[in-house]
């Protein structure tokens, strides 16, 4: 019977990501400073503590001293995203290896930038709102059940909010020990198939992207990837059509990915950008009417790598002032709605005692 193939899984990963990085990092300083491209690679095999990256790099050394191309050995290990190893492929063909490489290094360093700044933006709430979960579970489970109990055999007339709240108690009590393994379990494999899982993972972003406040963070901050990216790799004499490719590959955001992909085929056929941006329903959601403006005009006056650039630069600027604004937003709703519901209890606990002190 014949094996049906299977695709290896791309591996560019987690530590091995790091690996990588840093393997073309100190690629592009060696040969920056003259040294051949199989000897700077030999160097970095002998430096490489990692004895997986040592691996990977033996099989491109090899590759290389027996007349192979360095893109193609990149390409064979499949721990370097494709779009490396497409700048890679270019530069050497056109003969500017080393400059292609200064660029993807660039990039990706440009790239976990624009990673870490979300994830700073994310990472306050990211913590407080689970804690203030689990201490809401937490009093819901254990002390109110106690209060519950203790008002129960007052016998006189309790507030509504008294009763509510001896309602939840007598719940958690009762039903406690389902309840809340069930929600948190639902917590966990929500927030999995919202944010991790690939096929389903654009829910979240549509989600995210519906806020008002990290809306405008993603728009600043794909705004700011477009104009470096799509700027430096202009500037390093790759392809529009290569470096729309690039810019596609280097986004996380699904509706971006989309555009882009609409963005390639339309420049490939031959259309202007500004007809490419024209023929995209919707596309001033992603990019403002005034940066399309600004955008073609670059692209009719032959200015649009200078333009990118600029562009780039200003919403990076726009992109620190934002993250700073959601903490700024973000820190009080929280503490309103920690101390609202802190109030609610302490209301519901104090005013049986203050009415029986009234009665005495």
């Amino acid at each position: 019977m014949k094996k049906k193939h299977t695709k290896k899984s791309f591996r560019y990963t987690g530590g091995l990501q790091n690996e990588a990085h840093l393997f073309l990092s100190n690629l592009a300083v060696l040969t920056a400073a003259g040294m051949d491209i199989v000897s700077a690679i030999a160097s970095l095999e002998d430096d490489t503590e990692s004895k997986r990256m040592r691996r990977y790099i033996s099989e491109i050394r090899n590759t290389l001293e027996n007349g192979g191309e360095l893109w193609k050995a990149m390409r064979h290990t499949e721990i370097f995203p494709k779009r490396v190893v497409s700048l890679i492929k270019i530069g050497e063909n056109s003969g500017q290896l080393v400059q292609n490489l200064e660029t993807v290094v660039a990039q990706l360093d440009k790239e976990n930038d624009f990673k870490t700044r979300i994830r700073t933006a994310m990472l306050y709430p990211a913590i407080v709102l689970p804690l203030t979960f689990i201490v809401g579970i937490g009093v819901a489970w254990f002390a109110l059940p106690k209060l519950a109990d203790m008002y129960a055999q007052i016998n006189t007339d309790l507030p509504t909010l008294t009763v509510g709240l001896i309602y939840v108690g007598d719940f958690f009590a009762d039903y406690g020990h389902i309840f809340v393994p069930m929600v948190v379990f639902s917590f966990i494999i929500t927030m999995y198939f919202l944010f991790s899982f690939p096929r389903t993972k654009v829910l979240g972003q549509v989600l995210i992207a519906r806020m008002p406040v990290f809306r405008k963070l993603i728009l600043e901050v794909e705004l700011a990837r477009v104009g470096y990216v799509l700027g430096n790799l202009l500037s390093s004499g790759i392809p529009i059509t290569d470096s729309i490719v690039s810019l596609k590959e280097s986004t996380t955001f699904y509706t971006y990915r989309k555009f882009y992909t609409h963005l390639y085929e339309n420049i490939e056929v031959g259309n202007t950008i500004k007809e490419s941006f024209d023929s995209y329903p919707k596309v001033t959601k992603l990019i403002p009417k005034p940066i399309q403006n600004i955008i073609t005009t670059g692209e009719k006056s032959g200015m649009l790598t200078d333009t990118l650039i600029k562009i780039g630069e200003a919403y990076e600027k726009k992109v620190e002032t934002s993250i700073k604004d959601i903490s700024t937003i973000i820190e009080p709703v929280l503490l309103i709605v920690i101390g609202c519901a802190v109030a609610i209890i302490a209301l519901a606990t104090l005013l049986p005692i203050y009415n029986l002190t009234t009665i005495l």
